[in-house]
């Protein structure tokens, strides 16, 4: 059992992708599998929630895609990259313990910034000061703005589509006070 699968092109016994057991079998055959399996297909759909603005972008948009190749790439990997004593230990590991390796995913990172901006002009808002009103007496309150970190935006959303399975984004809305 530790020596199998001995090839360096068969996947390690007890080795996954994604909650599908590849022990045993080829890159090839792993691969083919794995596209094969309907309920690997990602949800269509990105949700993003912002304040309270919900928006749903195509994942083709910003070119998402599920990569099978990396995934079994790195599941043969596993107990076969290490010399003879650690590629021992790793079989004996992904034996015992069982190793699930996640489905490796691509997006365009330009078309995500992007969208990070659409959304941004979508929900940001600038404050507005209190003024007086001295023919009429009378004060208007101010009103505070929102807005949201650019960078910390991104960074949940490249978080989120590493192993994106349909759930909504939340992106932190920030309140920008006025100057008075």
């Amino acid at each position: 059992v530790l020596f199998y699968p001995s090839a360096k092109n068969v996947i390690a016994y007890g080795v996954s992708i994604g909650g599908v057991p590849v022990q045993g079998l080829s890159r090839g055959e792993a691969k083919t599998l794995l596209s094969g399996m309907k309920e690997l297909a990602p949800p269509e759909h990105l949700i993003i929630k912002a304040g309270d603005r919900t928006f749903t972008v195509a994942l083709s948009e910003i070119g998402y895609i599920q990569d099978f190749d990396a995934s079994v790439r790195n599941a043969a990997l596993f107990g076969n990259n290490r010399g003879l004593i650690g590629n021992l230990g790793g079989r004996i590991s992904s034996a015992v313990f069982h190793k699930n390796i996640p489905i490796a995913t691509k997006y365009d990172a330009k078309k995500l910034a992007l969208l990070a901006y659409a959304i941004e002009s979508k929900v940001s808002k600038k404050p507005v000061d209190a003024s007086i009103n001295w023919e009429k007496p009378s004060v208007t309150p101010h009103i505070n703005g929102s807005g949201f970190d650019k960078k910390a935006a991104l960074a949940s959303l490249r978080n989120a589509l590493s192993l994106y399975k349909g759930e909504a984004v939340e992106l932190r809305i920030i309140t920008i006070p006025p100057k008075i």
